[in-house]
């Protein structure tokens, strides 16, 4: 069994990686054209780290019993899974728009994958 110092390592283990993790996808966003496949995917990485993030800060500060805290990092991680899936069906969106004349297969499976993730964030709301 784990002890709560061991615990509370962890906790900060992932929670540093996390950030780590977000601010890399921040990078590789801002290195990217705005409205582009890759720039839309970098933003979705971003926002799925700092839900990560949150939801360790959740986790931890429920097994704290500071439960009023807890649901503050609960709601911040499911605006930014909200964030994550709209981000991840404009990239599949765009870039099915990128494949149209080259890969007509590959678009369509993007164009796919981009309504069945706007139905999963439609459903966060």
């Amino acid at each position: 069994m784990r002890t709560y110092t061991q615990f509370l390592e962890s906790q900060l283990s992932e929670g540093f990686n996390h950030i780590v993790m977000a601010q890399r996808a921040r990078v590789e966003a801002d290195s990217r054209t705005p409205g582009t496949s890759g720039h839309f995917l970098s933003l979705a990485k971003q926002s799925n780290a700092l839900r990560l993030h949150h939801e360790g800060l959740s986790s931890f500060h429920a097994k704290s019993n500071n439960i009023a805290e807890s649901d503050v990092h609960a709601n911040r991680a499911k605006e930014y899974a909200k964030s994550a899936s709209l981000n991840l069906s404009q990239y599949h969106q765009t870039k099915a728009k990128e494949l149209v004349n080259d890969d007509i297969e590959g678009s369509i499976k993007h164009q796919m994958k981009g309504e069945e993730e706007m139905e999963k964030y439609r459903n966060l709301k």
